[in-house]
């Protein structure tokens, strides 16, 4: 079967390679966002450390459930104000039994 190369290019798909996918124009300030993010897990580091009743320690699945943020999921390398904070207050179940 002869292929005719005039037809194939007239049917083929029109793509444009030169198309990029499409972004936010919105600029992130990291610098912002470290100080946001630090003074909410602070403010609530501070609450939870102030509960003398407390009977969880403190790691990153419960400041996931009190903040609403998705520590899992930060791009600590670009917050390090946050990173530090959050690695200084972690408890770990040797330490939490300790305070109890």
């Amino acid at each position: 079967m002869d292929k005719d190369p005039e037809w194939i290019e007239s049917i083929r798909p029109r793509y444009n390679m030169d198309r990029k996918k499409p972004f936010s124009s919105k600029k992130i300030d990291w610098n912002q966002r470290d100080l946001e993010l630090f003074s909410i897990l602070s403010r609530q580091i501070n609450l939870i450390n102030i509960d003398e009743n407390r009977k969880q320690r403190i790691n990153k699945t419960l400041l996931n459930r009190l903040t609403g943020l998705n520590i899992f999921t930060l791009k600590f390398n670009l917050l390090p104000r946050t990173h530090e904070l959050i690695l200084s207050n972690l408890e770990s179940v040797i330490e939490f039994q300790k305070k109890k």
